[in-house]
């Protein structure tokens, strides 16, 4: 059975652990406070007589203290999900500041930037020409639009 590994990262209150909630059971966790530890979960998905199993590693928001991902902790990384959030500007410049850690770390890993909070239409203006301005998030593998709360774009998101 293959095994991924997929870690979140993004400033605090963008949703990381929601979208990880979401992965895992389907549904929305409207009670998440923030997320004090380091959240590591695992599911096996099936697809005809394949499995996988993708680990999903929830980095609980350090990066937005200016704290650079840990070497141990990138070890293995598949797929790195980015995350901001649409309805907060800032949450997009906390990964700029780790996109050169990123790269250097992860040059293999899959990187997607993910906007969530997509259900706050008001929220989706202004944000794109922030990621334009930075050359390293439009080298982005895939740019996406979710939303946690509705579990818009969760299924693009996941395949």
């Amino acid at each position: 059975m293959a095994v991924n590994k997929v870690m979140l990262v993004g400033e605090t209150g963008v949703g990381k652990t929601s979208l990880c909630h979401r992965f895992l059971y389907g549904n929305f966790l409207s009670h998440q406070g923030e997320s004090i530890t380091m959240n590591n979960t695992e599911k096996v998905y099936r697809k005809g007589n394949e499995s996988v199993t993708v680990k999903y590693q929830d980095t609980h928001g350090f990066e937005a203290c200016g704290s650079h991902l840990p070497p141990s902790l990138c070890r293995g990384t598949d797929v790195i999900l980015m995350v901001y959030a649409l309805d907060e500007d800032d949450s997009i410049k906390t990964l700029y500041a780790l996109m050169e850690g990123i790269l250097r770390s992860m040059p293999y890993a899959r990187k997607i930037l993910v906007g969530n909070k997509y259900d706050l239409r008001e929220a989706n203006r202004g944000i794109e020409s922030l990621i334009s301005g930075s050359r390293d998030l439009t080298e982005a593998d895939n740019k996406i639009k979710v939303s946690a709360y509705t579990g818009q774009g969760i299924q693009e998101l996941e395949g």
